[in-house]
């Protein structure tokens, strides 16, 4: 079978090339946070609070959209339930926005018929 470039093929399946391991992998202790979870390494940053909060804060407007659309609930609706301006609305599905307060969310699962759970985990 002849070679081709940069690819190798076994019969009709392509076989990618053999994975390029660095000196700093090689070596257990070379790099800080080897074996560590992206969770450990975030905490050791003093990361790990903003990009939890984001990611909440993420899931819960794409939870909260989804659900409006699922139940045909238009922008200018879920304003009206919530008793909120639709400017107010825009800012809580603003995944960016990480601005947005308990009770905005709570009225926000409450004009959806849904409920919200907020909990405190020991981290051991």
């Amino acid at each position: 079978m002849a070679k081709t470039s940069a690819k190798r093929r076994e019969g009709n399946r392509r076989v990618p090339p053999a994975k390029v391991v660095g000196p700093a992998s090689r070596r257990s202790g070379e790099h800080p946070h080897r074996g560590s979870s992206v969770e450990d390494f975030l905490r050791e940053e003093g990361l790990y609070e903003a990009a939890s909060a984001r990611a909440i804060k993420e899931v819960l407007a794409w939870q909260i959209e989804r659900e409006m659309e699922r139940q045909g609930i238009s922008k200018a609706e879920m304003a009206r339930l919530m008793k909120t301006s639709r400017s107010a609305l825009d800012r809580l599905l603003d995944p960016e926005n990480e601005s947005v307060t308990l009770s905005t969310l709570f009225r926000a699962a409450a004009a959806l018929g849904s409920d919200l759970g907020v909990e405190l985990k020991s981290r051991r």
